[in-house]
């Protein structure tokens, strides 16, 4: 009996900030080509990546994947595709900066400092209310638990898709997400009593 090996893709594989020089590198089985080209900081300081390599088919391949957290902005675009070096193309990520009018609660903190009176305001293709929990161990081996909430495109709410995200700027701690719809995340009074002042502020003020 003949064994026949699964055949495997080659990729363009490098790493810079709006460009790289590629070179060509064997995937693993179930891999496929990714080119990654993302925006992360704050407004007026931000920091580009951009990556070719091998790696899984991810949900939300050739769309847009885009969290704001009020004062940290994380953006990227995936193009995934599956014959040999062909993740040969560059590609610009632009900022969503048109509001939508969708509101979410915002902050990075513990998880005891967040709470849900900061609104920040959603722009482009974030309709979703997000909420990320992040854990791990420092280096004094202290465990540490933070949360993050902020706008998020229907493509970040993914738990693993978000893992798998997180994981191109090189953040691997424990993650898991949750998402809501809409302006009211887990029906919070808080949140909605903020709503009702805005609004108030808005039509009388």
């Amino acid at each position: 009996m003949l064994c026949v090996s699964a055949y495997t893709l080659t990729c363009n594989k490098c790493t810079g900030q709006v460009a790289c020089n590629p070179v060509p590198s064997k995937c693993n089985a179930s891999e496929v080509c990714l080119t990654v080209s993302g925006i992360f900081g704050t407004p007026g300081l931000d920091q580009h990546l951009f990556m070719k390599k091998c790696g899984p088919k991810l949900p939300y391949c050739n769309q847009l994947v885009s969290v704001d957290i009020d004062f940290l902005e994380i953006s990227a675009n995936v193009e995934c595709c599956e014959t040999d070096l062909c993740n040969s193309k560059s590609y610009t990520v632009l900022k969503e900066e048109e509001e939508n009018g969708v509101h979410c609660p915002a902050c990075l903190g513990l998880p005891g400092d967040c709470s849900d009176t900061l609104l920040t305001k959603c722009s482009g293709s974030q309709n979703q209310c997000i909420t990320v929990s992040m854990s791990y161990y420092d280096a004094t081996g202290k465990y540490v638990k933070f949360l993050l909430k902020g706008c998020a495109s229907q493509s970040a709410c993914h738990e693993e898709s978000f893992i798998q995200f997180a994981r191109f700027y090189s953040i691997t701690h424990n993650i898991t997400t949750s998402c809501t719809s809409g302006f009211c995340p887990h029906g919070n009074m808080s949140i909605l009593f903020a709503s009702v002042i805005l609004a108030f502020k808005v039509v009388f003020i």
